[in-house]
């Protein structure tokens, strides 16, 4: 799981693209998960 740390290399992502995409990211490995 990347670290806000390796966010900084991006200035132009904001916060809530960020946040969308962790969000996406978990939902993608819940998803992930049940079909196992």
């Amino acid at each position: 799981m990347p670290s806000f740390l390796e966010y900084g290399e991006y200035p132009y992502v904001t916060a809530d693209e960020i946040k969308k995409a962790l969000r996406l990211k978990s939902a993608f490995s819940t998803m992930l998960d049940q079909m196992q």
